[in-house]
């Protein structure tokens, strides 16, 4: 395990506060009354796959 896996899963952290977080931020930047969400399950190809 590295250093920055380490620090991820031994140290506390609270998932509910982390989402609150996010979510503020989301609505402060990019909520707008006119803005349309588009969610692309496609992403990008593995090459070769």
């Amino acid at each position: 395990m590295d250093k920055q896996e380490r620090l991820l899963n031994l140290s506390p952290w609270d998932a509910d506060a982390l989402l609150a977080v996010n979510r503020q931020y989301a609505m402060e930047h990019l909520a707008d009354p006119n803005a349309i969400l588009v969610a692309d399950p496609t992403g990008f190809a593995k090459k070769g796959q």
